[in-house]
């Protein structure tokens, strides 16, 4: 009878056909829904009526077009004790006072009566929920095993390829079996025309695991998402779309799937975004969080870095250009050994800092290895990308080149230092702040113009031409002397510099310098310092000479900050141990050096 009406979970109707809360009927309200229709609402007698927008943030709040009256959706199905019997006003009878609705519906949704019944309601649609799981996952069995008959089915195939091979006494291997081959042998060839079905099954099941994931995210309601560039072994860019959500009370985190990427640019970030929501049917406003690690630092293809990187590939992947490359090498260095490229890598930078030197090294040989190739002829078919690899051999390349190897050199050290198994992590900070003292001293004008001769020198004895216009600059205007030096000036887009050396030390030089120094000083030093304080406590505690008479000051107040951070109340016990230990440890310590010296 319900389903015939124009609006059968309408909360009237209860009275109406004098309809007893059973667990049918609340099966069939939870699958409709809380009532909540869209219509021209009838205006009382002071010109007010129920508001759509009331919706939005109460899921539970009904209303009866019968009655012209708003109703609790959980309270009216779930609060059915005799002890909720008198509360009729939002089960039963409704409440249409509308000039004071939205303070009803506030003290409503804050009461203990109301808070019950709606943890009632999600506990009735988590089990709707586990019945229809469990009918998923009896379908999900019922899947798998049809694929293991399936499997089955593909290895009494090959067996019978096997047999009908040997029976017919014909070659199972043809003249050639790479995939070019014309003819690749019987076995293969058979086996390729029974497996023209593969793909089609393993789109099959992707779609039907996407399914699931989905609906998992739609029941949840709102959604995180994650994105990570990487690489793929043809050094592909590309993005893997993860989405983060609650369902069932647990915490998960679903692949979607991985797409490729021309650029890693914010704007073209949101560009794939939003496609892939809409892909996927996922409401954007529905999204809470959003995290990306990597893509977002990247602006170019052959930027930076990356260029080594593409360089590394370009030699690498070919047996035939890495011995053309090396060579060259022979023949432009006869008295050294050639060089391999080396790859960059994205977690170990002392790796990084090995591939920079050895870049610095083979610079010369690699730009004429690839003029070789432009200008081969007939064209090699590799032409084109040596072309945009070597117009990108430029000299602003050559001055990051020569930036960035000392300052890799000096952060894999403290990379290599900072792993050591018997490291503390009081001596750890004292690597931390040795680097950051380096890049302090390293970050100074004579050291810059230091670098710039030589890149120049370099650049000159390799025919690469300086820039004839200072970069992303028009007119030229003299910089003020107050920014010549300053961190400030390194963040100014729109400044203006008299000569290159002015704008290559500004905008490269210190940019890069600062950044390093800042993303150390983050890493190890911001934030809160309670670590830090206890860590350089138990450092005043093994330096011998801090307990030498006079004792000092500053390990007593580090002594008691422990005390004070681990709770011991004897501190007077612990610094009188201390005095009386550690002069017996030292004249112990000066008699096994005298020993080991006899």
């Amino acid at each position: 009878m319900l389903p015939e009406l124009q609006y059968p979970n309408d909360p009237a109707h209860v009275v109406t056909y004098k309809i007893r809360i059973s667990e049918s009927f609340i099966k069939l309200c939870n699958n409709y829904g809380p009532c909540q229709p869209v219509i021209s609402y009838p205006k009382n007698l002071e010109g007010r009526s129920f508001q759509k927008k009331w919706y939005e943030k109460n899921s539970w709040l009904e209303y009866s077009p019968q009655k012209d009256a708003m109703f609790c959706f959980s309270c009216r199905l779930f609060l059915t004790e005799e002890r909720y019997s008198g509360r009729v006003a939002w089960k039963s009878e409704g409440i249409s006072r509308w000039r004071t609705a939205l303070e009803k519906i506030k003290e409503h949704a804050g009461s203990e009566s109301h808070m019950i019944g709606m943890v009632r309601w999600k506990g009735f649609q988590s089990q709707a929920l586990d019945i229809a799981l469990e009918t998923a996952n009896r379908e999900v069995q019922a899947a798998r095993d049809k694929e293991k008959q399936r499997n089955r089915e593909i290895l009494d195939r090959l067996i019978s390829i096997t047999l009908y091979l040997a029976r017919q006494g014909l070659p199972f291997r043809g003249d050639g079996e790479i995939s070019t081959s014309e003819n690749r042998g019987n076995f293969l060839e058979l086996v390729e025309m029974f497996s023209k079905t593969q793909n089609d099954l393993i789109k099959a099941l992707a779609i039907s695991v996407r399914r699931v994931i989905l609906e998992e995210i739609h029941q949840s309601k709102v959604f995180s998402i994650l994105m990570d560039e990487t690489t793929d072994v043809s050094h592909t860019e590309q993005v893997s779309f993860v989405v983060r959500y609650v369902h069932d009370f647990k915490i998960k985190e679903r692949f979607i799937q991985v797409f490729n990427v021309q650029s890693t640019t914010g704007e073209a970030l949101e560009k794939e975004v939003i496609s892939m929501l809409k892909a996927n049917n996922l409401n954007i406003d529905d999204m809470r969080g959003q995290g990306y690690d990597g893509a977002a630092n990247m602006s170019g293809i052959y930027n930076g870095l990356h260029l080594v990187e593409k360089l590394y590939a370009f030699v690498a992947n070919s047996s035939k250009r890495h011995a053309a490359f090396m060579e060259i090498q022979k023949a432009m260095y006869p008295e050294d050994r050639p060089l391999e490229l080396q790859k960059l890598s994205d977690t170990r930078w002392a790796c990084r800092e090995s591939a920079l030197r050895t870049m610095k090294k083979v610079i010369p040989a690699l730009k004429q290895f690839l003029e070789e190739i432009v200008q081969k002829d007939p064209p090699d078919t590799s032409a084109g990308e040596a072309s945009i690899l070597l117009k990108s051999i430029n000299f602003e390349f050559l001055v990051c080149l020569e930036i960035a190897t000392p300052v890799f050199q000096e952060t894999a050290y403290a990379s290599n230092a900072l792993q050591l198994k018997d490291l503390d992590l009081a001596a750890s900070y004292r690597i931390v702040d040795g680097v950051l003292q380096s890049l302090r001293e390293l970050r100074n004008d004579e050291k810059f113009q230091e670098i710039f001769t030589k890149v120049k020198d370099r650049a000159e004895s390799m025919a690469i031409n300086l820039p004839s216009v200072i970069p992303g600059q028009g007119r030229r205007r003299k910089m003020p002397e107050r920014y010549k030096y300053s961190a400030t000036s390194a963040t100014t887009e729109d400044q203006q510099y008299q000569t290159l050396d002015d704008y290559y030390r500004v905008r490269v030089f210190y940019v890069f310098l600062d950044k390093i120094s800042q993303e150390l000083q983050r890493r190890f030093k911001d934030g809160d310092n309670t670590t830090r304080g206890i860590l350089k406590a138990f450092h005043y505690m093994t330096v011998q000479d801090n307990w030498k008479e006079p004792v000092n000051e500053e390990a007593f107040k580090s002594l008691q900050k422990l005390c004070q951070f681990y709770e011991l109340e004897e501190v007077d016990k612990l610094q009188l141990e201390l005095k009386i230990f550690i002069p017996h440890f030292l004249a112990i310590h000066r008699t096994l050096q005298l020993q080991c010296s006899t």
